[in-house]
């Protein structure tokens, strides 16, 4: 599987949910290797969701939660990208800054992700968390321009959690910052961008 994947599924619609458990578990499985495929499309993105995943069930270990909590936290980091694969290869591989136009695509993904992952039953706890992870702290993110304690805290860890791992891997048209340089751009949009007891969590 491969980037080239996003074409087949520009027309994407998913009604029927999962019956069979074993349906469930080929569904998961086909869902995490599009994930893994969609990290894979350069170089700069290998195995991103995987590291989010690790700093997302860090700051909610710190945080308390249940190690069931935490496992559904690291799972939804995991799918967290998983719209992306509607989104055209030309686009998520862009050597520059998107348009307005491509970022409308862009923006779309957290709605197709809530999609994708509808079908499966297991997966229900997590779509509020994948869908919401783009929204931001002051209301000014998407889809549906959240704030505050309107986005769940799952979905508020990701945030923090995704922008780390984005920052310090890089990207083809930005080059990675180190440890410090990322956590001060986390400190600056604190309260804007970000929950501020969440962002506490990760700098210590």
């Amino acid at each position: 599987v491969g980037c080239s994947v996003s074409e087949s599924w520009t027309s994407l619609s998913i009604h029927r949910e999962l019956a069979d458990p074993t349906l469930e578990d080929g569904y998961l499985i086909t869902l995490l290797k599009l994930a893994h495929s969609i990290d894979h499309c350069n170089e700069y993105s290998k195995n991103h969701a995987v590291k989010t995943g690790f700093w997302a069930r860090k700051i909610a270990r710190d945080l308390g939660f249940t190690e069931e909590k935490l496992d559904q936290i690291e799972l939804a980091s995991r799918l967290h990208d998983i719209g992306k694969v509607v989104v055209p290869k030309s686009v998520l591989t862009k050597p520059a800054p998107l348009s307005e136009q491509e970022w409308t695509i862009m923006r779309r993904h957290p709605t197709f992700g809530a999609m994708i992952m509808k079908p499966s039953s297991r997966l229900h706890a997590h779509i509020p968390i994948v869908k919401a992870h783009h929204e931001h702290f002051d209301g000014s993110g998407y889809p549906l321009g959240l704030r505050g304690e309107q986005i769940p805290i799952a979905a508020r860890i990701l945030s923090v959690a995704d922008t780390y791992a984005t920052m310090t891997e890089g990207r083809i048209y930005r080059e990675a910052s180190n440890c410090a340089g990322a956590l001060r751009e986390i400190i600056r949009y604190s309260s804007t961008q970000f929950d501020p007891d969440i962002v506490s969590v990760m700098v210590d």
